[in-house]
């Protein structure tokens, strides 16, 4: 019998698509998963390409996690998904806020509990990272809600420093006239208040898994970040053996009671190991691994098809560890006008009038 799986995140305009990424990993030998790519502008270009993608729909963003909810169960209903797998940070968090509304559908929100992704807030990390029985350390961070706010503490700051956004992005300064330009253009951009961050020297590892319904690992590989540019995006990254931190990473995890899938940066330096940020997602290369033995998205559907019976867990033995590199690239789409025409021609429907809101979706 097919799952019907709704998966987002194809907005390709500045990295790649994490959702077209875990819709290639899932299409691998699998013809028992039907996936509906979703996103949230008809410019999404994944969604443009893929012989593997049944449907595409585009849904009207909200940030209000009810709205966002309900337009969803609309799709589900209308589209018969049994289950969706958001791939955004922002939508991950605002969903899983309202599992209990999926749950009542019989729909399988599949991201982890909103309770661990909370403790993994950025002003929240260091206490919570305090309490559990990790040597994992938290770089000194300040709040600041004004620029005035920034200056006092920037004035007594050593540079370079990391300025970062509470959701998203991050800039490194080395001045304090960079400082003050970046943090005007974050403020204008989210209004939320900003993290001024010391800057740690260091190895810097991105570890990734998955883990299942039962506790249970699914997975996991560290990866060393290279390529950076100047927001400390890596552009290629290559696996390798590092059991002390995985193992910690583990740890920490359980501790938070951590199910579904996960990206963590860490940086290590020569006194302790740092952790940098937790994903609530797969990241947007897991498609590099999607002819390995450790195909995490894989595993991770498969562990919810199954009830979160145990699988056989892959480790990284099992793709010859520190034999792999994965590099980062752009390419150009050329398609015909009249499927971008079909795409940008969205077609208005409107949702459960009937209980007297509207709850709207767009077709393509």
């Amino acid at each position: 019998m097919s799952i019907r799986i709704g998966i987002s995140g194809f907005q390709a305009a500045t990295s790649p698509a994490v959702g077209l990424s875990v819709a290639i990993s899932l299409a691998v030998e699998n013809s028992d998963i039907e996936i509906i790519g979703v996103d949230y502008t008809g410019l999404a270009t994944g969604l443009l390409g893929g012989d593997f993608i049944e449907e595409t729909v585009t849904l009207p963003w909200s940030d209000d996690s009810d709205k966002l909810a309900s337009a969803w169960i609309d799709l589900c209903r209308e589209r018969k998904l049994q289950a969706i797998l958001p791939c955004l940070d922002d939508e991950i968090v605002l969903l899983s806020s309202r599992e209990e509304l999926f749950f009542e559908e019989g729909i399988k929100l599949l991201t982890a509990p909103h309770g661990a992704i909370a403790l993994t807030e950025k002003m929240k990390i260091s206490s919570v990272l305090a309490e559990t029985k990790t040597s994992l350390c938290y770089p000194e961070t300040q709040l600041v809600k004004t620029m005035s706010e920034l200056e006092e503490v920037i004035a007594v700051s050593s540079f370079p420093i990391v300025l970062k956004g509470l959701r998203r992005e991050v800039k490194f300064c080395f001045s304090h006239q960079e400082c003050m330009e970046d943090a005007k253009a974050l403020f204008r951009l989210f209004g939320d208040p900003l993290l001024i961050q010391e800057v740690i020297g260091g190895e810097q590892l991105s570890v990734v898994g998955a883990i299942g319904q039962s506790g249970n690992s699914l997975g996991q590989i560290a990866l060393k970040k290279m390529g950076l540019d100047n927001s400390g995006k890596a552009w290629s990254y290559a696996t390798l053996d590092n059991p002390k931190v995985s193992s910690e990473i583990r740890e920490f995890l359980r501790e938070i009671m951590w199910l579904g899938p996960y990206e963590v940066d860490v940086i290590i330096a020569e006194s302790a190991t740092y952790l940098l940020d937790v994903n609530p997602r797969f990241p947007d290369y897991i498609d590099g691994f999607a002819n390995t033995k450790l195909n995490l998205p894989q595993r991770f559907v498969a562990d919810w098809i199954n009830n979160g019976s145990a699988c056989e867990v892959a480790s990284q033995d099992d793709i010859r560890v520190e034999s792999m590199i994965l590099v980062r690239e752009f390419a150009d789409l050329v398609i015909d006008k009249r499927k971008m025409h079909n795409v940008l021609r969205d077609e208005f429907i409107e949702r459960n009038v009937n209980a007297g809101k509207s709850n709207l979706y767009w077709r393509v």
